[in-house]
């Protein structure tokens, strides 16, 4: 990953760590309460293994339950506004899953905190597509996120 150790903000280490928890979660099939528990214990409260890329012990702990816990209550309604913005032909699930939760997690962002601009959500995710995948992906995310942000963010002006 791109990012050295502490290099980013709080909330965007909450950002990162929400990925990487969801897509734990993902590959385990262990409980959501019981990944996100393990999860904060793990990253959020110790210090990082020398094998670890990111240091996440200063993540925004309130960021990242809110978005843990919102992508998996909101799941199916998430991929409902996704979906038809990934383009002709393609269904969620063949979407990578890593890219999936980075989509979820976005579109739950712009959706609920409008206190923050999109641009600066959007940023956030696809800077994190960059370090978690590549650049393709990222201008995937980029222009997946960009048809949200204009659909979803004008109907609550």
């Amino acid at each position: 990953m791109s990012k050295e150790k502490n290099a980013f903000s709080r909330r965007s280490a909450a950002r990162y760590a929400a990925i990487q928890a969801l897509h734990q979660f993902h590959l385990r099939g262990e409980s959501s309460i019981s990944m996100m528990h393990e999860f904060e214990a793990h990253f959020i409260n110790n210090h990082p293994h020398e094998e670890e890329d990111l240091d996440l012990r200063h993540a925004d702990r309130t960021l990242f339950t809110s978005l843990f816990e919102g992508v998996i209550i909101e799941n199916d309604d998430l991929k409902a506004i996704i979906t038809p913005h990934l383009g002709e032909g393609w269904t969620f699930d063949r979407v990578e899953p890593l890219l999936r939760w980075i989509l979820l997690l976005g579109t739950y962002e712009l959706l609920r905190s409008h206190h923050i601009p999109a641009a600066v959500i959007m940023n956030e995710y696809i800077e994190a597509a960059k370090d978690f995948v590549d650049l393709k992906e990222a201008s995937f995310i980029n222009g997946v996120l960009d048809k949200i942000v204009k659909k979803v963010r004008e109907q609550t002006v």
